[in-house]
């Protein structure tokens, strides 16, 4: 045997961890909804989030968080690993690189998202209002844009809502980091 097939070791003698541009996350004490609105609010705080699936399996929830590379993932998982969504230890992330390097969302929901493609409602509500739906390029959302303090510089953890008191739209409490 040449040994390819075993498994990479660190300095320390243990198994490293293959890197993926795309993280899996798995939420524990989810005591409040998790949707890719709320996970892309904190994962974009480390850089452009492309894709985001949430699914069940086996009891729990998890998500795939897909960056266009390594690097961001790398820095987004360092940051975030362990951390809490919300206040008081509820949806704690678990952080892992995931196998896949490019999502496949077919969906718009609050279950998955493909932020690599225009915002069809959006292009459907413009073309209503008269202005063109044809987006120029390196067209971004404007609506996530305004919702989540324009990317990079803005609060990452300040959840859309109109209610003075911080409480998102569906009445749970904003992201928190902590």
């Amino acid at each position: 045997m040449d040994g390819s097939m075993q498994p990479a070791l660190g300095a320390d003698g243990k198994k490293v961890e293959s890197q993926s541009n795309v993280l899996l996350g798995l939420i524990e004490n989810m005591q409040y909804a998790v949707t890719v609105d709320v996970l892309h609010t904190v994962f974009s705080a480390y850089g452009a989030v492309q894709k985001i699936a949430i699914f069940e399996k086996n009891g729990s929830t998890q998500a795939l968080i897909q960056y266009s590379d390594i690097a961001t993932a790398a820095i987004a998982k360092g940051a975030l690993e362990g951390h809490c969504i919300y206040d008081g230890g509820y949806c704690k992330l678990r952080l892992s690189y995931s196998r896949h390097t490019d999502l496949n969302v077919k969906a718009f929901s609050d279950k998955s998202r493909d932020y690599t493609l225009p915002d069809l409602s959006l292009m459907v509500a413009q073309k209503a209002a008269g202005v063109s739906a044809s987006a120029p390029a390196g067209w971004q959302n404007p609506q996530v844009q305004t919702q989540y303090g324009g990317g990079y510089g803005g609060s990452p953890y300040m959840y859309p809502s109109s209610d003075p008191n911080g409480a998102s739209p569906s009445g749970h409490p904003p992201p928190y980091y902590g």
